[in-house]
């Protein structure tokens, strides 16, 4: 398993989390292109640490009020502010559970809290060549939920003091990175 495996499997499990404790019945699958997203409704997470970059939660108007409305066991209407709130939740929950995973294995990052932005057909920024991007949806009959984690390696890493020393520690981030993926898959 690479790298970009072991963080598709840490995010989609993450996934799960929140499907199955709004106990959703769908399928889970990959988007090659972001374009065909339909994005009313987005909650973005940003990661600091070795995996900089960020995690968007992406919503219809409608998914994102019958994902709300399950998480408050009460029905929501697209003008309540419930919604906006339910969806930065569900991308601090996502992006949380990944942190935690990742953390288990010694491959820790920090995440911000979360933003969302509302609007008609969002588009977002085209990623650059050093970024790593991976998109996993979850569709059921009432709901679509897309997640993008954009990322790369941060090799970079320095300590509080702002000195490298952190970064002469790791060494190749990527090459630790890998050695986390064959451990977990033993």
């Amino acid at each position: 398993m690479d790298a970009n495996d072991f963080l598709t499997n840490t995010l989609v499990e993450a996934m799960e989390d929140v499907v199955n404790v709004l106990e959703l019945n769908g399928e889970f699958g990959t988007e090659e292109d972001e374009t065909k997203l339909e994005k009313n409704l987005v909650g973005f997470i940003g990661l600091t640490g070795l995996l900089e970059g960020s995690v968007a939660v992406c919503f219809n108007d409608s998914s994102a009020c019958a994902m709300v409305s399950k998480m408050l066991d009460t029905e929501v209407t697209r003008d309540s502010p419930d919604v906006v709130d339910g969806v930065g939740e569900i991308a601090n929950i996502i992006a949380g559970g990944a942190k935690n995973r990742l953390s288990q294995t010694e491959y820790k990052c920090d995440i911000s809290i979360p933003t969302v932005i509302e609007g008609k057909s969002l588009t977002l920024p085209n990623k650059h060549e050093d970024i790593t991007r991976i998109i996993k949806s979850f569709t059921s009959d009432e709901i679509t939920l897309n997640v993008i984690l954009n990322y790369k390696i941060n090799e970079e890493q320095t300590d509080e003091n702002g000195s490298d020393a952190a970064a002469k520690q790791k060494a190749n981030t990527f090459d630790r990175l890998q050695q986390l993926v064959k451990e977990t898959d033993k």
